[in-house]
């Protein structure tokens, strides 16, 4: 879903003039810091990130022509994500429609979908670890519970959308939850809860965030027959969702670029905002304010998360900021802070698929 809004949007917007990207935290209780731009020409539609902190990201040269290919890069925690770090550690050799980086333990993995492959590589990026596990046309996000994998696919008329467990080793798939619409994101809780954002129209019901059991996972694998929305719970009747990402069980983010809707007034702000899975409630962390840039995707990093924000489809640039949330006056609490950009990613990850 994201990818369609996103190329519409895009290309809506090909003839309008390069506005410097602004993100800003609208919520006293959180600070941003912007870790690095990329060069002119270059855009960032897909992150991930590690347990150490170190930051995984699919590039992607301008769509002018004069760049034709996608990589997949690090950066290290250690260097404050300088420049000086990034390691290339696979090259496409030409320009993808990408949808996901997602990292368990030492591998990374990464999917597009325009041909829907779905790779896996060391966080070294050792040629000898790279695997191609599977193609899955349309795939648009990965998450992981524990180290079982679940993936994320609409279907070739973007009409239904199936999740699905992955055996990383052998490609198979599992059905585990079937709905109407195109794709959203994915992620799971501590106790193995599956939580699905629904996109525009979905099902034709409450639209917002849905929480399946772990067991309603297992049981829809060992029957290999798959949940429908129905059988899930509204945590969150948020509307649709481009990006998740939850942290723990009182800090799920969520990105939202509104893509589409009819015109008004008062046009839509891409949000972040920060879901309580314990109480149910919601706030608002941050927004883009130059009323052109959306969000490319984020990841979970030490005590807050890094969010991606891109300027314009065709040429960028994206900028990597980290969100965190400052602790109250008093308190001895670490609070992990989480900017979930989520939901419809712009990515050009057949950012016009779903």
């Amino acid at each position: 879903m994201k990818k369609i809004l996103i190329a519409l949007a895009a290309f809506a917007g090909l003839s309008l003039a390069v506005s410097a990207q602004t993100f800003t935290v609208t919520n006293s209780g959180f600070t941003d810091q912007a870790l690095f731009t990329t060069a002119a020409g270059f855009n960032i539609s897909a992150i991930g990130t590690d347990g150490s902190g170190n930051l995984y990201y699919l590039e992607t040269g301008a769509f002018d022509g004069t760049n034709t290919t996608t990589e997949l890069f690090s950066r290290t925690a250690a260097s404050n994500y300088s420049s000086s770090s990034e390691t290339l550690l696979y090259n496409y050799g030409s320009p993808q429609s990408t949808s996901f980086v997602k990292v368990n333990g030492s591998t990374v993995y990464f999917g597009e979908n325009g041909i829907g492959t779905i790779n896996s590589i060391s966080t070294s990026g050792a040629p000898n670890t790279f695997q191609n596990i599977t193609t899955l046309v349309n795939n648009y996000d990965l998450a992981f519970n524990g180290t079982s994998a679940f993936v994320d696919a609409a279907d070739a008329g973007f009409s239904n959308n199936l999740i699905s467990a992955l055996n990383t080793s052998t490609g198979q798939l599992t059905p585990v939850l079937q709905t109407a619409g195109s794709s959203g994101p994915i992620a799971f809780t501590s106790n193995g809860s599956l939580l699905y954002g629904t996109t525009i129209g979905e099902d034709k019901v409450t639209a917002g965030i849905y929480s399946f059991s772990a067991a309603q996972v297992s049981a829809a694998i060992a029957n290999k027959t798959p949940l429908t929305l129905s059988q899930g719970t509204l945590v969150f009747a948020n509307g649709w969702n481009q990006y998740l990402a939850y942290l723990n069980d009182n800090a799920l983010y969520q990105e939202v670029s509104p893509f589409s809707g009819a015109p008004s007034p008062t046009p839509a702000i891409p949000t972040l905002s920060l879901l309580n899975p314990t109480t149910f409630d919601s706030e608002t962390v941050g927004e883009i304010t130059d009323g052109e840039s959306f969000f490319d995707g984020v990841g979970a990093i030490g005590n807050g998360v890094a969010i991606a924000v891109t300027e314009n489809f065709v040429d960028g640039p994206t900028t990597i900021y980290m969100v965190t949330q400052v602790p109250e006056p008093g308190s001895l609490m670490f609070l992990i802070f989480g900017s979930a950009p989520f939901i419809l990613g712009r990515t050009f990850r057949k950012k016009w698929v779903a």
